[in-house]
């Protein structure tokens, strides 16, 4: 499986968040692709994705309208996957 991918950057407009992440420390000599899932919280709701499967090394998403409209906060986890199986889960991002 493979290593560590690390969240480099995360942005949030009032709109939309993006993150952005490293290769992972090994791909355990296999191609690696990315999945991330993203949650929020606000005024004590709370909710999260599942893994959501992209190309390369940047999510883009929409912020939630309870967010929007309340504030609050988002959050990002990334792992890379590679055929042997998922590596581990990067620390969350806010």
């Amino acid at each position: 499986v493979p290593g560590l991918a690390v969240v480099l950057d995360a942005t949030r407009d009032p709109a939309t968040f993006t993150a952005t992440w490293g290769e992972p420390g090994s791909t355990g000599g296999l191609p690696v692709r990315y999945e991330y899932r993203w949650g929020w919280t606000a005024d004590g709701a709370d909710d999260e994705s599942g893994w959501i499967a992209v190309a390369g090394r940047t999510a883009t998403h929409d912020v939630p309208g309870p967010v929007r409209s309340r504030g609050g906060e988002v959050r990002v986890v990334v792992r890379a996957v590679n055929d042997r199986g998922p590596g581990p889960e990067s620390a969350p991002v806010v």
